[in-house]
């Protein structure tokens, strides 16, 4: 994996996918529930085939006629009616708030010089690959330890923190190491070790999203832990990595790291009452 993919990315996708998944999920429309065309105009039908059958005479045909002209303009006028009410209750859109409302002010600053910048930037990076076309590098993929991967993870959060208006993080050493740990041991007995990064990174930029959506009052490791369901697929999400985590698989992964820091949580607490 080169360097360049362990580049840190704002919150903006995130941010965005988590006030869309708030939205209540609408019921699907049952299309006969509110349609009268069945009702009425096929009545008049079998009214009109019985009155005819008992008196076939041209005064029993017209009134065959009145009565079909009166069911379709029945059914017409409550669809019309129905359609009319429909569209006087469609809700306003929702209106989403940027991720550029979380920066701090001078995040927001930064960013807008780096957009005026980023047209010159171009310019000079399409000159800069003319002159060195020819040139030959080296591109060879670099191997990054575990935990070397774990310090890009906490970088990462740390760049985000300082971005921004995040609320305190309170999170102990030792649930970081349970967090990372038992994760990084899922995805090698997977067979998708290579994809650790990529997808923690994306589970973290989740969890800060809803932690600032949801206006939470701290960030706790509870937090990260609860956002390990965007590894897979439900009925809100497509899952950051669906063909290897399952709901029953996250579930497990969940009840396994609140179990150990819970019982890692006990042990300092006597290991500090005795030294009392």
């Amino acid at each position: 994996m080169s360097k360049k993919e362990y580049e840190i990315y704002n919150l903006k996708k995130e941010i965005e996918n988590v006030q869309r998944e708030q939205e209540p999920l609408k019921e699907p429309e049952d299309k006969n529930a509110n349609s009268s065309i069945f009702n009425f105009t096929n009545l008049a039908l079998v009214i009109s085939v019985i009155l005819f059958i008992a008196s076939p005479s041209v005064g029993v045909f017209l009134l065959a006629v009145f009565l079909m002209i009166a069911g379709i303009s029945l059914d017409v006028y409550i669809e019309w009616r129905y359609l009319l009410a429909k569209n006087e209750n469609i809700p306003e859109p929702p209106v989403f708030k940027k991720h550029q409302e979380y920066y701090y002010e001078e995040i927001k600053y930064a960013e807008a010089l780096e957009e005026q910048m980023t047209e010159e930037r171009r310019k000079y990076q399409e000159a800069l690959e003319r002159q060195n076309k020819n040139k030959t590098y080296d591109e060879s993929p670099i191997t990054y330890s575990k935990d070397d991967e774990i310090n890009f993870l906490v970088e990462a959060i740390e760049a985000y923190f300082d971005c921004y208006k995040l609320p305190p993080l309170k999170a102990t050493d030792y649930e970081w190491d349970i967090f990372f740990d038992t994760l990084y041991s899922e995805f090698r007995k997977r067979g998708v070790k290579d994809e650790f990064y990529h997808a923690v990174s994306e589970v973290i930029r989740y969890t800060l999203a809803n932690v600032l959506i949801n206006e939470n009052d701290a960030v706790t490791i509870v937090d990260f832990v609860a956002n390990l369901r965007y590894l897979c697929k439900t009925s809100r999400n497509e899952g950051i990595i669906p063909d290897y985590f399952d709901i029953q698989d996250v579930q497990d992964i969940e009840d396994k790291m609140m179990f150990k820091i819970k019982k890692q949580s006990r042990e300092r607490r006597k290991k500090y009452q005795k030294q009392l």
